[in-house]
């Protein structure tokens, strides 16, 4: 479950009370869908740096998706707020995960020098190492041969300082996890 921290609330202003907070909605969608689907619908309490809504991930599949927050007045104007998320399986904030026959580690981690992938695997296979923005915009995606065994991969960072998130995917195999870059 994913807390999602926001505000939803309206300020009268100088003007006096004849506009007032009526409402807010939170809601996803797959990045490319056209169907979005409700995680709190038509709240009327007014948030103020705090949760909006708690998002149940569990059933979700990898991948990227839209957050929307609308808000609404009492006369029925709107606002709205649309953020890409991206939605990893088995992420570990360590850098090291395993799944399957991959293993995936990560050093050092956090960093600002050359990121290194230590890859073990039980056979020889070839892996796509694929490296994500915090909103789902891809970075790397390379290719790579790699023994069975221990493998060494180096990536220069170029990379601005933030959270990334890495899959290494090959024959039906994945790991995945966590990057931050200082």
């Amino acid at each position: 479950t994913l807390a999602i921290m926001g505000s939803a609330w309206l300020d009268q202003g100088p003007q006096g009370g004849w506009m007032d907070f009526s409402k807010y909605s939170v809601s996803f969608q797959a990045l490319g869908g056209s169907n979005w689907l409700p995680i709190v619908s038509d709240s009327t309490t007014e948030i103020r740096t705090s949760v909006l809504a708690n998002w149940d991930l569990s059933s979700l599949s990898p991948g990227v998706y839209l957050l929307r927050l609308s808000s609404f007045n009492n006369l029925g104007d709107s606002i709205e707020c649309v953020k890409a998320i991206t939605v990893l399986q088995n992420t570990v904030e360590t850098g090291e995960n395993s799944f399957s026959e991959i293993r995936c580690k990560v050093f050092p981690n956090p960093t600002d020098e050359l990121i290194q992938f230590e890859i073990s695997t039980a056979h020889p296979l070839t892996i796509e190492l694929n490296v994500y923005t915090e909103i789902g915009k891809q970075v790397v995606s390379k290719k790579y041969k790699l023994e069975s065994g221990t493998n060494r991969i180096e990536l220069k960072n170029n990379f601005v300082s933030g959270n990334y998130f890495y899959t290494v995917r090959g024959n039906k195999k994945q790991s995945q996890g966590k990057i931050t870059v200082f």
